[in-house]
């Protein structure tokens, strides 16, 4: 008798200590307009089916830039039965700002409303942003199963595009010995070549020239080399070019370097030092 009680008692432990949840939670794709009149009421949707589920907590990242959630509702009817739950911001990064989302408050539900976001389309340089639900904490523990919902926000209004002046920047060192580096903007796409000229016009090579007396090395905003042909479309943006002459070919001197788009033609005087 004693033993058939034993076994009984651990099968029902198990089912006591680690309770066990059916979670799934989703988030919608939508479209907002830009202003405060005309918010949207964005439900967050899922199943957490558990009856002692005590809190719950929702991490979400989204960009900044492009929407703001202002703010958040529960309901009696809803998992988050609270009518304001607790939220918690961080703006440290606008393209990938969080909001953590916690009630105490809740009750399981199946295929249901968990909470809604109330969110705003913002005057931005994009039509598009994004929200993503990240993480959840059931119980204060986070469900390591959950696979993270990204739902895609189109703004509709206007779009701002920050004017970018076409041309090139001051280059750094200057003077300079091995080589030198000179930021440069496109405002609209085009094909680009770069000349390198002596002081007295001659030309010592342009970026096509496979001559190598000099070295030419395109690097995007983040630092990244990447290839160029002579048929390349630079997209708008900021640029960095890399000029690397073979110094047992050049002297000491004041050199011109011209960089010519399908726009306008561009130079800068550069100074090599022995």
């Amino acid at each position: 008798m004693l033993i058939s009680k034993l076994f009984w008692l651990v099968l029902i432990l198990p089912i006591i200590i680690h309770p066990v949840y059916s979670l799934n939670i989703n988030i919608q794709d939508t479209t907002v307009y830009q202003g405060e009149n005309h918010k949207v009421k964005l439900p967050i949707i899922g199943t957490i089916n558990s009856p002692e589920i005590k809190n719950l907590k929702i991490q979400i990242i989204y960009n900044a830039y492009g929407i703001s959630i202002s703010n958040v509702f529960g309901n009696t009817q809803y998992m988050m039965r609270s009518n304001n739950p607790t939220t918690t911001n961080n703006f440290n990064l606008l393209d990938s700002a969080v909001i953590e989302i916690y009630d105490n408050n809740v009750q399981s539900l199946i295929n249901d409303t968990i909470c809604i976001l109330e969110i705003e389309g913002l005057v931005s340089f994009d039509t598009v942003a994004y929200i993503k639900i990240a993480n959840v904490f059931i119980d204060d523990i986070e469900q390591t199963e959950f696979i993270p919902k990204t739902a895609t926000i189109k703004i509709i209004g206007t779009i701002i595009r920050p004017q970018l002046v076409e041309g090139l920047g001051d280059n750094y060192p200057n003077p300079f010995f091995a080589d030198t580096r000179i930021p440069f903007s496109i405002n609209s796409t085009t094909k680009l070549k770069f000349t390198l000229f002596s002081s007295n016009g001659e030309i010592i090579q342009d970026s096509w020239d496979e001559s190598n007396s000099v070295i030419f090395k395109y690097h995007n905003k983040n630092g990244e080399i990447f290839g160029v042909t002579p048929n390349y479309l630079f997209s708008r943006g900021e640029y960095v070019l890399y000029i690397n002459p073979l110094s047992w070919r050049f002297a000491s001197g004041i050199y011109f370097l011209m960089m010519r788009t399908d726009f306008g033609t561009y130079f800068k005087y550069l100074m090599n030092t022995k």
